[in-house]
Parts: C-alpha cells; structure tokens; sequence
C-alpha cells in the first residue's frame, strides 16, 4: 500500500510540473511549493525519479490525469506553478535561471557582481528573524545559485546549522553537489550530516556528484559516496566506473585497483570495458597477481585490452616468451581482430627487451599477412635499432618508411639521434637534425636533452660549442619543461657558456614559462647565478625556493653556501650553515665549501676550527677537505700549519694528490721559498704522481715572481716534453714573464699563436694525444696582454690589441678588467679622448656581455683626475660620468670636484 502511496504522490506531481508547462510562464517554483498545492508532506526530493517505481501502468496514466486537470481548471493562473524542467534520472534538481539585465532594469533594480549579489543574499539569510525549511530554503536556493561558489555553500551551511533549522534534503543534496568541485574534500561532512539526518540516497544523486569528482579530484568526497552505497548495497556498475574515472584523475591508481575487489565482494561483475580499465591499472601499479587474475576472469569477455595489457605486463617483467605466448593466444582466440595495433605491441615487447631477432620476424610476418604497417610500427622498430646500436638498419627502415609512404615524424629521428648520440657521433647527429630542419619537424625535449647530453660529455671544446648552438634556434624553448631547463642548465654550467646561461635565467625569471621548479632546479638555478657572477640573484632564487614551500636538499644549501664563497660572502655561508645544519644533513662537500671560502680569506683559523668539527661530528674527511684545509694554511703562509694538516691526513689513511701537492707548492712559492718548492715537486714525481698543468703553472709562477727565468724556461720544456696542455692560465704566465723580461714582442706573439691553436685544434683526438682543454686564449688572457702593453709604455698598441681581440674566435669579449686596464693605461699617458670613448663603450658593452659587470672605481677616479688636470672635465668629464650613472658604474660626484 506504501508503495502505491508513494507512486501515487510521485505521478500527481509529475502531472502539475508537466501542466504548468502548458499553463503557464511563471518563474520555476520550488519542490515544496508544489507540493503544498496538493497538501502533501514531500520528504524527499527525489519525485522525479521515474526509475524506481514499482507499480502498474494503469494506475500512472490515471493519477497524471488526475493532476493535469486539477491544476489546468482548479489553481488561479497568478499562483499556477510553472514549469519543472523535466531531467534524466542522473540530474539535479536545476536552478531557478537568473534574472536578466532587462528584467531588472525593468523592476528598477541595479544589475549586481557575482560577488555583491551573494553578499546581499548572506546578508538576507542573516537577518531572517525566524528561520523556517521554508523561508530557508527559498534563500539558500538562490543563494546557491549565484555563481554556486563553494565558498557560498559553506557560509549558508555554517548559517542554517548554527540556527538550529533541519535542513531538508532538497538542500542538502544542493550542497553536497556545489561542494563536490571543492579539491580538499570539503563535502564530506556534509555528505555525512546528511545521511545522519535521515536523506535517502540514490543512484541519480550520487553518479553525478561523482561526475563533479573527477575534475575536481575530490577522493574523500568519493570514498564517502562509494562506503554509504557499498553500506545500503547500491553498487552497480555504472557508479564503480564513475569512481575508477575520479581514482585515475586523480593519480590513485591503488585506490583504483582496490575498488576492483570491493566491486566483486558487493556482486559487481566487471564488463569487458571495467576488466581492460582494471588490467591497466594493475599493471601501471605493479600488481602482477592481480592482472592474472584479470586476465583469467575476462576470458571469454571479448575484451581485446586484457590481452594488450597483460602483453605489456610481461614484457615489463622481462618475459618476453610469455608475452609472446599472450599473444599467439590472442591470434587463435580472436583471429579476426588482429590489425596494426596488436602486432604494434608485440614488436614493443620485443624492441623494449632488446630481442632485435624476435621484432623482425614479426615485422616481416605482419607482411606476409598482408597487414599495413603504421608509423607506430616503424616508430618501434627504429626503437629498437637504437636500443642495439644499429645505425644502418634505422637507415634502412627510414628508406623503407618512404618508399611505402609513411613519412618520419620527430619520434622517428629521435630514434636515429639517440642511437648516434649514444655512441657519440657528432656528425650523424647534425645530419639527422639538418633533414629535421628540411622537413620542418621542429628540435623538441627529447632532441634539446639529447644534444645537452652529448654537449656536457664531450671531450672537445669545439664539438661540445657545436652542440651548444641549438639552444640558438627559434624553435627551441628551454623552459618547455622541468626536464629540458634542468638539462640545459646542467650542462651550461659544466661548460661555463655564459651567454646560454644567462639565456635560461632571465627566461625563467619571466613570467611565462611551464617549468614546475623542484630542489634540484633550484640547485642549478642557484649554481648558474653564481657562476654568472650574481650572488644576490642566487639568494634570490633561496628565497624564492623557500617561499614556494620546495624543501631545500643537502646539494641545495650546499650549492647557496657556494654562491655567498664565490661572492666573498663568507660570514654570510657561515651564518646560513649554522641555520640550516640541524634541519639538513650537511656532507662533505658543504664543510668543505665552507672551508674554501675560509682559504679565499687566508684565514686559516676557521678553516681548521670546521675541519676539526667534521672529525668530532663524525662527518667524512676526504681528500678535497683536507687539500682546501691545506689551501687556507698556505694561503696564509702558515706552511708549517699545512704539513700538519698533511701529516694528520696520512694518519686518517688519506694520502694527497696532484692537486694538495700543487698547493704545498705554490705556498711555498708565495713565500718566496722556491728551493722547497722544487723539493715538494720532486717529491711529487716520486711518489708517483704525474705533474698536470695546475702544478706547472704553479712552479711558472713562482719563477716569475722571483724572476727566475731560466728555470721558468726549463719548466716549459718539460711541459712540452711531458705533453702537459697548457691552459689559459699557463699563456698568462708567459705573458707576464716577457712582460717583466720587456720582450712585449714576444709576448703578444705568445697570445696569437695560441689563437692559431685554438682555431685549428681537433674536434676528436685519441687518447693520450695533446689537445688544448678548453679556449686557451680567454678573459683573463686578454686582460694579462693589455696590461703587458701599459706595462712596457706601449699604450696605442693595447688599444690596437684591445680592438682586434672583438674578433677573436671563442672568445667572450673584453671584461671590466680588460675595460680597466686600458682605462689606466690610456690615462697614464694622456691618451685622454680614447679613454672617454673606451668608458662610454663599456657602459654599454659590459652591460650586455656581462650581467653587472662594472669597472674598477680606481680606473674610472684615475681617468677623471686625468681629465681634470687637462681642464677637460666640463668637455668630456660631466658627460661621461651622466653616462656612467645610468649604466650603474662607479661614480662619485667628488670627482667632478677633483
């Protein structure tokens, strides 16, 4: 009788909504207003549920009459309701449609924000003296409707609870839906309450709320929803699959594999479509049992995802005969299905567990099946070949690509590159990417990575700079992903190529980038402002990381206390190492950075005192700790100091290096004991250790600052002798010593014989072969040579050299030392005019080469000085220093006054 109550009441108010849409054009009114027409209690707000009812049709057709007359000749036509929207099962009750600009302009009201209006309308709900379900619901229905912002839904719910007025289902299920778009799982307590308080669910409701899920990604709000209905045995499958659909949104593909088993215990049975979506997820979560027992159950399912997948599983699982098995059986079950695709997958197992021999039988038998090969399939066989290193035969299958007519896309010469770029073929790399050029296939991530990879480990200069210069294409964007910016970043630091370097900060300081930055971005971001010279700009970049909520690593702070040494900003490392040590493990490195920019101080005290604390908190001493150790002794001239550092390493089991030698040895040259020097050095060579350049051109050094010149001319016989590479610092050296010998000639002569080298040095050489490391003939180089010129009173012929080195190949320029050098120079010898233009020239040209680079206050004070005394201070003194200030170049206005 219930039942016949229930389908009664539900056919009488389907029959008033569907006549007041003949009636009528009144605004829509609520469930409750219809239901007081008919003098009924409606207590649930699920009437048009057609879905669900249980008795005759006979009764139906009788009881909808019945209300299309009653309301058609018995309700006045001001108080007919209008129209129910009539909705599928699945829908919500919809909101009342928002009144028009028109419409208001005609009441004489002003059209409101979004904002303002759901403001007005909390303000109303406020200041109702009573609250009733009635008068409530009116208000929170229109309430909702504004915009239906979560955050509106939660200030009306907080309102109605805290007014003690129960809250009716209609309304909550309002909620519960508005909320559903909330990320955090704001519905849930709602959802809750209103199953608490009595609301009846259904099937309609709860699909669509889930439905809202899935972009939302609201995984508490679903678990709710699916443990109310497995609790009222609800399930079915059509709501299981909305749930897998908001698992998968949402990345929880453990959550997805779980419902698998919750969906059986409730007598769910899985349809072809559930068991291909489960096998994915098995197999992507890495639960090998589950995706058997997926494929014994889908047997006989027609499911073609089960077979594809457990292929996929197998050949994950490095068994590539079961996958081969899989899909023999896949050929006799379902003969008819095999296409493409399925061989496609095979030949993926097979190229992915490198059987070459096993791909090529099933790409020649799809063949002789007559099945057309796709650019998948090439695509994979291209994987393959790389994967084996089989140059020639990706040729081929290119060859074959075309001629059948399938044209290569970018995946098909990434395989070609990447099997080039593994063994290290430079030219095969260029020419795979001149035919992308030719093509117009653009250098994606994956062709930027792998030329970035092969950049950083080469070991020519000339080929690694090559490889650098497709970072100058148009095509090539850097901050495409985390990936791609981390890789160029990494290798541009390891190369020191400023110019890219400087590139990829300032385009990561825009605004307009996809790089999602992590504590290694961060790492390299701090290291490469460093490197450019920007210290404030690496703290910067702390902060910045700080401020993002990424938590900084070990290699992170050590990187930022690395960034303040480089700076000279010691105390500053300090007080950042003793903050950040009791919340990240600090290693060796980050002592050993500290200690270094202790030795950059000489202030050997310190340097011991945190040496002497990584032995007490029992951190690691190495090597490099001890050497920088050394180094601050040295530096010092605390030699005896050093000798018991290195007696305190031999005892610790660590024995020295060519490079703690090196710093013996130039300790000992800085104090003008050479003769030790020569001792440590044979002592050296004696133990075992070959001399390098950096122990060479330490032993040069001393000769030229004790002006030793037959024994500096010795010591670069046995580099030639011995095949040691000089380096940009050795040339400098020689510069020097002819410098202070007065042979400029030879000197500058030092300097483009160099250049000759660099320009024709190999782009490979064998091992043990001579090459020249790097450009030999840099910055530090080209200020070395102009000072040589000022030195021995040849002013004219600085600036000669000075604007012939703009032409140099490989080289970066003149930097502020070069600028000041000649600054001085020119000056000193009342070449004043030049030295104004050369001033102006560098107030552009450091600005743009080199990011805050300026030169020396004592060059710029000089030139003024000069200027002064000539009476040219108003002439050229007052225009250069306006030129100077806005370039933020030292300026005093005492100058002017000189």
């Amino acid at each position: 009788m219930t039942t016949v109550m229930q389908r009664f009441k539900l056919t009488t108010y389907m029959g008033l909504a569907l006549a007041g849409d003949f009636c009528t054009s009144a605004p829509v009114v609520s469930a409750d207003q219809l239901a007081s027409y008919m003098r009924m209690d409606l207590k649930s707000s699920h009437f048009w549920v057609l879905g669900e009812w249980s008795a005759g049709f006979f009764t139906e057709i009788v009881c909808f009459l019945l209300a299309w007359i009653l309301l058609k000749y018995s309700v006045p036509q001001r108080a007919r309701p209008t129209k129910l929207k009539r909705c599928d099962h699945a829908e919500l009750p919809p909101p009342p449609p928002k009144r028009s600009a028109a419409r208001a302009r005609q009441r004489g009201s002003v059209q409101m924000e979004p904002g303002q209006e759901r403001g007005r309308l909390l303000r109303e709900l406020q200041a109702l003296e009573v609250l009733t379900p009635e008068n409530a619901s009116h208000a929170v229905d229109a309430l909702l409707n504004v915009d239906a912002e979560v955050e509106s839904a939660l200030a009306t719910e907080r309102i109605m609870m805290e007014s003690g007025v129960p809250l009716p289902q209609l309304l909550f299920e309002r909620l519960v839906f508005v909320l559903a778009k909330a990320e955090d799982g704001a519905g849930v307590d709602t959802f809750r309450r209103a199953v608490l308080s009595g609301c009846v669910l259904s099937k309609g409701f709860c699909g669509q709320v889930l439905k809202r899920c899935i972009d939302s990604h609201n995984i508490a709000l679903t678990a709710a929803i699916m443990g109310e209905m497995k609790a009222q045995s609800m399930l079915d499958l059509q709501v299981c699959k909305l749930a897998m659909k908001v698992y998968e949104s949402a990345g929880r593909l453990d959550k997805a594999c779980d419902l698998y088993s919750e969906m059986t215990a409730a007598g769910v049975e899985p349809d072809a479509v559930a068991f291909g979506s489960f096998m994915k997820f098995a197999i992507k979560e890495g639960r090998p049992t589950l995706a058997q027992e997926l494929l014994e159950r889908s047997e006989g399912t027609g499911c073609i995802k089960t077979y594809v997948w457990n292929i996929r599983l197998a050949s994950r699982e490095k068994n590539l005969p079961r996958a081969i098995s899989i899909f023999r059986r896949f050929q006799a079950e379902k003969p008819e299905v095999i296409d493409c695709m399925a061989y496609n997958v095979i030949l993926d197992a097979c190229c992915s567990n490198r059987d070459i021999t096993m791909a090529m039988e099933i790409f020649d038998e799809m063949a002789q099946r007559g099945i057309r090969k796709s650019l998948v399939t090439y695509n994979t066989m291209i994987k393959g070949f790389s994967l084996s290193g089989d140059l020639a035969k990706i040729k081929d299958i290119l060859r074959e690509m075309e001629a059948s007519g399938c044209k290569p896309d970018s995946a098909s010469f990434c395989g070609y590159m990447g099997c080039a770029a593994r063994a290290m073929d430079f030219d095969q790399v260029w020419v795979c990417l001149g035919e992308m050029t030719s093509r117009g296939l653009p250098a994606d991530s994956y062709v930027v990575t792998i030329v970035m990879h092969m950049a950083r480990r080469a070991e020519d200069t000339h080929a690694a700079t090559q490889m650098m210069s497709i970072l100058d294409r148009d095509d090539v964007d850097i901050c495409h992903d985390t990936i791609v910016f981390n890789t160029v970043l990494d290798t541009c630091v390891y190369r020191r190529h400023l110019k890219h370097l400087d590139r990829a900060v300032r385009e990561y300081s825009g605004s307009s980038h996809h790089v999602e930055p992590n504590a290694r971005t961060f790492s390299l971001l701090i290291k490469a402002c460093a490197t450019l010279g920007r210290t404030e700009q690496a703290m910067g970049m702390w902060h910045d990381m700080l401020k993002r909520g990424v938590e900084p690593s070990t290699v992170t702070l050590g990187c930022a206390i690395d960034a303040l040494v480089e700076g000279r900003r010691v105390d500053e490392a300090l007080a950042l190492f003793q903050e950040w040590k009791g919340r990240i493990p600090c290693d060796t490195v980050t002592y050993s950075t500290l200690i270094k920019g202790f030795a950059a101080l000489s202030d050997a005290d310190r340097a011991v005192a945190v040496f002497d604390e990584m032995k007490a908190l029992g951190v690691h001493r190495n090597l490099i700790a001890g050497t920088a150790v050394i180094s601050a002794c040295a530096r010092s001239g605390q030699m005896q100091r050093a000798q018991m550092i290195l007696s305190e390493m031999a005892d610790e089991g660590i024995k020295p290096n060519g490079v703690t030698y090196a710093v013996l040895i130039r300790g000992y040259c800085s104090n003008g004991d050479l003769k030790v020097a020569l001792d440590m050095f044979h002592e050296m060579v004696q133990s075992g250790f070959s001399a390098d350049c950096i122990v060479y051109n330490t032993l040069l050094d001393g000769c030229v600052q004790a002006s030793n010149w037959e024994l500096a001319e010795t010591l670069l016989g046995d580099m030639e002798e011995h095949g040691v590479a000089q380096s940009s610092f050795t040339i400098s050296i020689i510069i020097k010593m002819w410098s202070k010998r007065g042979h400029l000639d030879k000197a500058v002569q030092v300097v483009y014989d160099a250049l000759k080298v660099q320009a024709v040095s190999p782009r490979k050489s064998s091992k043990g072969a001579k090459r020249f490391q790097g450009p030999i003939v840099d910055t530090y180089v080209g200020s070395g040579i102009v000072g040589a010129c000022i030195h021995n009173r040849e002013p004219m012929r600085a600036l000669e050299i000075f604007e012939d080195m703009k032409t140099w190949a490989n080289f970066n320029g003149p930097d502020a030392n070069t600028y000041g050098a000649l600054l001085c120079g020119l000056a000193k010898y009342g070449f004043l005019r030049e030295a104004v233009r050369i001033a102006e020239e560098a107030c552009t040209t450091l600005g743009a080469r080199y990011q805050r680079q300026t030169i020396q206050s004592s060059a710029v004070r000089q030139l003024f000085k000069a200027l002064k005394d000539r009476n040219l201070l108003a002439e050229l003194g007052v225009p250069l220093y306006d030129k100077l200030q806005k370039a933020g170049m030292p300026c005093d206005a005492r100058w002017l006054l000189l």
